[in-house]
């Protein structure tokens, strides 16, 4: 289980998992959408309270507009495969 407070304006680029990601939206404005490309078009955005399950391997992109906290749950180990290898913040 990860807790993650994002600042307004946080862009998460598009990435995969290797096993399903569990989100819960604990408060705030989390959009969230699926490819390879982050498409602002396409991004949902669930309320507080909700759910959204990411299943592996499925590539996926993640903004707030507000200052946000979600949960993430799922089988361990968590990982974190960028699309674009030069957005993998580790490699700064």
């Amino acid at each position: 289980m990860l807790r993650l407070g994002l600042p307004a304006g946080f862009v998460i680029p598009p990435h995969r998992h290797s096993k399903d990601e569990f989100v819960t939206v604990i408060s705030g404005r989390f959009a969230v959408g699926s490819g390879e490309k982050l498409d602002r078009a396409s991004l949902r955005h669930p309320p507080a309270a909700s759910f959204v399950h990411l299943p592996a391997g499925m590539p996926h992109f993640a903004s707030t507009d507000v200052e946000t906290v979600v949960q993430i749950n799922g089988v361990g180990p968590f990982d974190v495969v960028y699309v674009d290898p030069d957005d993998d913040p580790r490699r700064q």
